[in-house]
């Protein structure tokens, strides 16, 4: 499992047959760097002019990869995508102090990611990031069971207080939200 960005032009039309947090159309060269299993972030990159209002790049979501395949003999693939949710706020791709997210965790001189590869790999430390900075995470399918939520928030809780496990504190939040969505409890 690998941490990857795949960028997603979610807000303007696109040349590939994606199917938001459902399919992601990508062409052949990218094919080594998406594996099924890795975990993606969706990254909505700029359109445009720098003076355009489409001149804006964040992270909306994140899911797993599912299976891969092509059925135009190999010139562009479809991942499938699975377990999917939307992040409650978009995550800008700077940091507050300078710099940007994607850098965390790679060492390297370059001055920015590179905007121009639409798959690209992510470090654990920026995905933990990303998802700390979401405001929570949506789950897009629509046949929630609220049963198996309740029990993974014990589960979390559990985790939390009794591991001392931090990183079950963002389980928490993405469970009651759900929860709260679920049961048509506004949360601002």
């Amino acid at each position: 499992m690998a941490y990857i960005i795949l960028s997603q032009k979610k807000d303007f039309k696109s040349e590939y047959k994606d199917e938001l947090f459902k399919l992601y159309h990508f062409p052949a060269r990218y094919r080594s760097t998406i594996k099924t299993g890795d975990v993606f972030i969706y990254h909505q990159g700029k359109q445009g002019a720098s003076s355009s209002p489409y001149n804006i790049r964040y992270y909306f979501g994140m899911g797993i990869i599912g299976e891969i395949y092509s059925n135009d003999g190999g010139a562009t693939y479809f991942a499938e995508l699975k377990q999917c949710k939307m992040f409650f706020n978009n995550v800008s791709i700077k940091l507050e102090d300078g710099g940007y997210v994607e850098q965390l965790g790679v060492a390297s001189d370059r001055i920015r990611p590179s905007w121009e590869h639409s798959i690209r790999v992510l470090s654990e430390e920026a995905y933990k990031s990303i998802i700390n900075m979401s405001g929570g995470l949506m789950d897009l399918s629509s046949d929630v069971d609220t049963d198996a939520l309740k029990v993974d928030l014990k589960n979390s809780i559990d985790r939390f207080y009794l591991n001392d496990d931090h990183q079950a504190l963002i389980d928490i939040m993405s469970l009651a939200l759900q929860l709260s969505q679920k049961h048509g409890v506004l949360v601002k």
